[in-house]
């Protein structure tokens, strides 16, 4: 058995709603020319920590048990 240290996974549980509006979504865009597609301005969450604690909890699993609670 391997065991790891690492930074909590949170899992994001998409309920039917969620499922709903995703397909939604992609039956509305899914025939854009890529002129459209170009006005859109894409994003990421990502953020970094230049230093000290970053409010992190790390956790010590097995390394094939990443989502398991």
């Amino acid at each position: 058995m391997t065991f790891c240290s690492a930074v909590m996974a949170i899992k994001l549980i998409l309920t039917k709603k969620h499922r709903m509006m995703r397909c939604l979504w992609t039956q509305e865009h899914g025939f854009w020319m890529i002129e459209q597609w170009n006005n859109i301005s894409w994003s990421d969450t990502s953020h970094f920590c230049l230093g000290g604690n970053d409010g992190c909890q790390r956790v010590i699993r097995m390394a094939s048990k990443k989502y398991s609670i």
